[in-house]
């Protein structure tokens, strides 16, 4: 007679001590991803002061054309490029900044999503003012199927 063993239990246990392993031997690591992270947010703060918040707000002197983002994602190309012909200046440490601009970019980039967000989000509620304000005045009407509203 073959017995029939419920496998669900024993492939459970399985995942659970793997990922208990796992979690083991990554909590060292994770430890210095904490340490490196909290190092690299201060150097980006103590930088983005002495800058006066450059990378975010330029002064666009000769750099008008570009948006934040894309003068940001310049200067990660010019990282790229010292890192890559192995011409760093002596002192610096091209990996960090590039490491420094790349939290910047989506810093910024967060950023700039949340202002839009927010701006989509008054210009929603305006629009519904103004539609209420027309409405009571009497002066909207429910468009035709195809048509714009009257602006």
């Amino acid at each position: 007679m073959v017995k029939i063993v419920d496998k669900e239990p024993a492939k459970a246990h399985i995942a659970a001590d793997v990922a208990n392993s796992q979690a083991e031997q990554s909590a060292p690591l994770e430890a210095e991803i904490w340490q490196t992270c909290a190092e690299l947010a201060d150097f980006l703060v103590a930088k983005n002061r002495a800058y006066g918040n450059s990378a975010a707000a330029q002064v666009g002197i000769f750099a008008k054309r570009f948006d934040t983002l894309a003068q940001i994602d310049v200067r990660i190309d010019d990282k790229l490029s010292r890192l890559k012909r192995g011409h760093e200046y002596p002192g610096d440490d091209t990996v960090k900044d590039l490491a420094g601009y790349l939290v910047l970019r989506m810093a910024v980039q967060s950023h700039e999503t949340q202002e839009a967000r927010e701006l989509g989000s008054a210009e929603s509620a305006a629009s519904v003012r103004k539609t209420l304000e027309q409405a009571a005045a009497g002066s909207w009407t429910v468009p035709a199927e195809g048509e714009k509203e009257s602006q």
